[in-house]
């Protein structure tokens, strides 16, 4: 028998605690997705680590996370209508 891959729940109660199925949740596990703004800050972490090994960055990921947000943004403003 194999799990890999299986969606499992794993429930820890008292001695004294009944368990009713109840108490086994039926929704599914949202594990492994991302949200937009954590994939966007993955991407630029791996740009940031890019920068700092071509030495074309010096400092640290929040500065360089923050420059880049901050273009981003502005990038963006630069396209709206007045």
């Amino acid at each position: 028998m194999t799990f890999e891959g299986s969606e499992m729940w794993l429930l820890l109660a008292s001695v004294e605690a009944e368990m009713v199925p109840t108490d086994v949740p039926n929704t599914k596990p949202e594990l492994g997705i991302k949200s937009r703004s954590e994939r966007l800050r993955d991407v630029i972490f791996v740009w940031f680590k890019q920068c700092v090994a071509d030495q074309t960055f010096i400092g640290d990921f929040e500065t360089f996370y923050t420059q880049k947000l901050e273009s981003i943004i502005n990038g963006i403003k630069t396209k709206l209508h007045d």
